[in-house]
């Protein structure tokens, strides 16, 4: 039900326009039984699967989600991640936020629905995936939305796996940093599927980091060791749970949301 409520509420009205609102409703009425007994919105993302004009604080986006899961044919479906990223707002819970920023990082980018938010607030975005199939439909909606300030790198974030044997390259966030040229990142997103305990493991340039927002998959490690890392560089932290609700201590059993912001930056 809370799932239901955040992906159909008011918030998709402002994000999706009248007419596409509607459009949706209607799908979620059409697959309501299939969605009642499988207690996900597949059905309804597969039905939401066209060319998508979307509205976010002002910024404009087309999103091409039938060509892009076209390109991408997977069980999972475009919509699902403009549900997640534009309507629930997953990674912008900070008070406050001022959506001005200079340098984006975008690490596990997969098809990129971040990255071209992130574009139209910033000078800057780096999209980081390891999969570079991924890749082709985040350029195929640059190109449709005029988008030129995304750099793509193909690497995994991370220590070594079968992706990195197979010659796709492990980078540590110091890298990113370092081959790119930034003396600092406004705003860094993860969502790196276990890796962001690693990458927490070696990261040297905490302080040169404004907000971070990232998933944390408990099963790959103690989410404490992130947060104790964070508050010792300085950050101040809080959690949400998968559906967007506060929470006073990290999940054992499933994802949640860690929303950290480095005060000393901000004020300086």
């Amino acid at each position: 039900m809370n799932k239901i409520l955040n992906n159909l509420g008011l918030a998709a009205l402002h994000v999706l326009g009248f007419k596409q609102y509607m459009l949706m409703l209607m799908g979620f009425v059409s697959h309501f039984f299939t969605i009642l007994r499988t207690k996900k919105l597949t059905a309804l993302d597969k039905w939401m699967s066209r060319k998508l004009f979307i509205r976010y604080r002002g910024a404009r986006l087309c999103i091409d989600c039938q060509t892009v899961d076209r390109l991408i044919p997977e069980p999972s479906y475009t919509f699902g991640l403009v549900r997640e990223i534009y309507i629930s707002n997953c990674y912008f819970q900070f008070e406050r936020l001022n959506y001005r920023f200079r340098h984006v990082v975008d690490l596990g980018g997969n098809r990129g629905i971040f990255s071209l938010l992130a574009a139209r607030f910033s000078d800057n975005v780096i999209y980081v995936e390891a999969q570079p199939h991924y890749a082709q439909a985040l350029v195929f909606n640059m190109q449709i939305n005029g988008i030129s300030n995304i750099r793509i790198v193909n690497a995994y974030m991370g220590a070594e796996t079968a992706l990195t044997r197979s010659g796709v390259p492990s980078k540590t966030i110091d890298d990113i940093f370092a081959e790119q040229k930034l003396d600092f990142i406004d705003f860094l997103k993860m969502d790196v599927e276990g890796s962001e305990f690693s990458l927490f493991e070696s990261v040297t340039c905490l302080a040169k980091i404004r907000y971070i927002a990232l998933e944390v998959h408990p099963q790959y490690g103690d989410p404490m060791s992130i947060i104790h890392c964070l508050q010792e560089h300085g950050f101040s932290t809080n959690m949400r749970d998968n559906d967007l609700h506060a929470i006073a201590q990290p999940l054992a059993d499933r994802l949640f949301y860690i929303y950290a912001h480095n005060s000393s930056m901000i004020s300086a």
